[in-house]
């Protein structure tokens, strides 16, 4: 299994990433899925689908924790039975999962021009500092994974990227990150770390 990287945060947190370069039918032999995987694989249409699916289960496999399953709750977030909690990203030729004994989110994204056109949807106005780095496509993508890694750790509906989510100002190639998210009047400190590759970058997201 091609393992891109793995990374240890602290003895609580961890993430894993995976470059798919195999076939479908070498992915299906990599893993033994439980029953409701084999469901939820059948009902995937799409074969890059299927191998980013096994390709997360595959991690999951890498890690050697015990007595895991993944399953998904009522809004469709991923959950594990043991008691830890993950989550899972994927983007083109790359599938993450991040694991933690706390809520957690993780993102990855790959460096297109798009992100210009929705930048005004998730940016704040005090996150403007980003249009200062030499390579502006990779800052908006940064705050744009830190976002959707945050989204994904809190895990409540209604927030809104560019009102509720306002990450903290962060310099060229810094490799940890700070927010604040305003909620239902209160205010949460999260802490993130960025990961950042040549054609993609990711954030790990987590609570304080």
């Amino acid at each position: 299994m091609p393992l891109y990287r793995s990374f240890k945060l602290d003895k609580n947190k961890s993430f894993y990433i995976w470059e798919i370069k195999e076939s479908l039918m070498d992915l299906e032999k990599e893993v033994t899925l439980s029953l409701n995987d084999k469901e939820k694989l059948l009902s995937i249409k799409l074969a890059q689908r299927k191998k980013e699916f096994l390709a997360s289960r595959a991690l999951l496999n890498f890690t050697k924790l015990q007595n895991t399953e993944i399953k998904y709750n009522k809004d469709g977030a991923p959950e594990l039975d043991n008691g830890k909690y993950i989550s899972i990203t994927h983007c083109e030729n790359f599938a993450g999962i991040a694991i933690g004994n706390n809520k957690i989110g993780f993102d990855l994204e790959i460096y297109r021009e798009k992100i210009f056109a929705i930048a005004p949807k998730f940016l704040n106005e005090t996150e403007k500092f980003i249009y200062e780095f030499n390579s502006v496509i990779k800052g908006l993508t940064l705050i744009w994974t830190a976002k959707e890694a945050i989204y994904k750790a809190v895990s409540a509906k209604g927030i809104s990227f560019k009102n509720n989510i306002i990450i903290s100002p962060f310099k060229n190639e810094q490799k940890k990150g700070f927010a604040k998210v305003y909620l239902n009047q209160k205010e949460m400190q999260i802490s993130f770390n960025f990961i950042i590759g040549k054609n993609f970058c990711g954030s790990v997201a987590y609570i304080n």
